[in-house]
């Protein structure tokens, strides 16, 4: 089957075009970006972590100076108190055993030695006396949370302890007295045995907390029976918190306890918790320590964000300035694309403009060099082409005359027939006048000389040269007049020629000449095909209008091409 197309296809252009200062940039900049982003992603991480470890080493030396803060703070309320019931003011209430004397003595005493509350109790269960600042102070409760301490001063020593009184917290010293003047000896016993005990309590609050964290550097948050009863952190809304930090933290094994981090609020601590010394063996009393490194991290966060801004604002900078080198080196490029489409559309006049002697110079000398020897070469070509086209049109006409001498003998033979049918009706007209079938004769005569003639006028149709042209062109016509020059060939070969013409076929701009030798060299290969197959055969032409194409389809029963 043959068919043309009346338009050609187009190729499909890929959809995404992107330029070479595209394609520079996107992978650059995405490197920066990519770099910029990790690099901060590995500080913040590597300041982080240290930020943390500093906090937790801060903690675990403000851990060590607390503790050596409360021994030291222990020493210095026995060096102050332990020889306090030898004050002349104080000695003789002492030694009175009565009760009015000591209430008298030691009533001041709270005010003048800086302490919340004083207590005297001697070894008989009905001498007691006591003095406190805050009236609401529930002496009872005290005398029973001190009794620890009071039992071990009189067997001679002075004491101190950490006691709970309520929600509240005290540092207490309990100082044996000697009904015979006796001195009592500090971290051992004395050389008479004890009549009475002083005891003198200073609560730890607010004021102390603030006094230790200073000292430790550090948030202190002072505990009692699981209540916050002093703390540097503000906001009350944490001390359930601080409740919970400090029962978890007892409860766990000597191997586990450490700091840990916490979060309360928005900021981030290292915790570390422990116990208050207690004579009773009171497992409530305890404090927390708390080591933030929220504010140097914060610091560090807003210094990120600004180098992370001067770092954007620099890959912009750099993007502009890389396009504009981009656009810049690619500038000759561009020059070498117009110069190429110039050529493309068949304009070699174009050269492009050499500016710099490096690599691009030599880009554009070589592409100059490489347009002038396409243009000779195209003057070459044009020569040759003439050259082939004359060769192309004698050639056609040689083998047109080299096939002439086969179809002359058809021809002969076809013009035999209708000439011995002219001259023997000629001879009965000559030797017959005025016969009645005259009239037949004489039609059977112009129609046998008009298909001579039609003949005669193929043949010289296919033998004479013609140039090429194109004009509206039956093209079953055509069809037709090869039919009529290879009829006889096709007759004589025992071969069938059948002819299926769409008489709606449009008439086709073409050269009717080349279309015509085309068929015929197609219906001369159909006839040697069948006749070296040998047998009887059939060759089917037919025409179809599928617009905007035209079929023409030539079939034959023969051994066919091979693929």
């Amino acid at each position: 089957m043959n068919c043309q197309n009346a338009k050609p296809t187009e190729r499909n252009r890929p959809a995404l075009k992107m330029s070479f200062s595209t394609k520079v940039l996107v992978p650059l900049v995405s490197i920066m970006v990519l770099l910029l982003v990790v690099t901060a992603w590995l500080v913040n991480r590597r300041i982080t972590t240290q930020f943390r470890a500093d906090a937790a080493r801060s903690l675990e030396t403000a851990d060590s100076v607390f503790r050596s803060s409360e021994n030291l703070h222990a020493k210095n309320l026995l060096l102050r108190f332990s020889n306090l019931p030898n004050d002349p003011r104080y000695k003789a209430a002492f030694q009175s055993k009565r009760l009015q004397s000591l209430r008298d003595a030691i009533k001041d005493l709270p005010t003048e030695q800086g302490v919340d509350v004083a207590l005297f109790t001697s070894s008989k269960p009905d001498l007691r006396a006591s003095a406190q600042r805050d009236p609401h102070m529930p002496v009872a409760e005290f005398q029973i949370s001190s009794t620890a301490a009071s039992r071990q001063a009189l067997s001679g020593a002075p004491q101190v302890d950490t006691i709970r009184v309520g929600d509240r917290l005290f540092d207490v010293v309990s100082v044996p007295i000697f009904g015979s003047g006796g001195i009592p000896i500090f971290g051992g016993g004395s050389s008479d045995v004890p009549t009475g005990v002083l005891t003198i309590g200073s609560e730890i609050g607010d004021s102390v907390a603030r006094e230790l964290s200073l000292v430790t550097h550090n948030q202190i948050v002072l505990l009692a029976n699981g209540h916050v009863v002093a703390s540097t952190v503000p906001g009350s809304e944490l001390r359930e918190q601080f409740a919970r930090l400090f029962g978890d933290a007892t409860r766990e094994t000597s191997s586990r306890r450490g700091p840990r981090q916490v979060l309360l609020g928005e900021d981030h601590y290292f915790c570390a918790a422990g116990k208050f010394t207690s004579l009773s063996g009171d497992a409530g009393l305890g404090y927390l320590l708390l080591a933030s490194y929220e504010q140097p991290l914060r610091a560090f966060h807003s210094t990120q964000k600004t180098v992370l801004l001067v770092s954007g604002l620099g890959i912009l900078l750099g993007t502009l300035i890389v396009s504009l080198l981009v656009r810049k080196l690619t500038e000759p490029l561009r020059q070498l694309q117009a110069s190429a489409d110039a050529i493309g559309h068949g304009d070699f006049s174009h050269q492009v403009e050499i500016t710099s002697d490096d690599e691009c110079g030599e880009l554009a000398r070589a592409f100059n060099r490489m347009t002038e020897n396409l243009k000779r070469s195209r003057e070459e070509l044009e020569r040759t082409v003439t050259t082939l086209k004359t060769t192309q049109a004698q050639l056609i006409q040689s083998e047109k005359l080299s096939g002439l001498g086969e179809f002359v003998a058809g021809v002969a033979h076809e013009l035999n027939n209708p000439l011995t049918s002219v001259m023997g009706f000629s001879e009965l007209l000559v030797q017959a006048p005025g016969h009645p079938n005259q009239a037949r004769y004489l039609e059977l005569i112009l129609k046998s000389s008009q298909r001579c003639q039609k003949i005669v006028q193929s043949l010289l149709t296919f033998a004479r040269l013609h140039p090429p042209e194109r004009r509206l062109s039956n093209v079953n016509a055509l069809i037709e007049g090869a039919v009529e020059f290879m009829q006889y060939q096709f007759r004589t070969g025992n071969i069938e020629l059948v002819t299926r013409l769409d008489p709606a076929l449009p008439e086709a701009m073409l050269d009717g000449h080349q279309m015509q030798q085309v068929f015929l060299n197609i219906l001369n290969n159909a006839r040697q095909a069948i006749e070296a197959k040998g047998g009887h055969g059939r060759v089917l032409i037919s025409t179809q209008s599928l617009p905007p194409r035209m079929c023409i389809v030539f079939e034959d029963d023969g051994p066919g091409i091979a693929q």
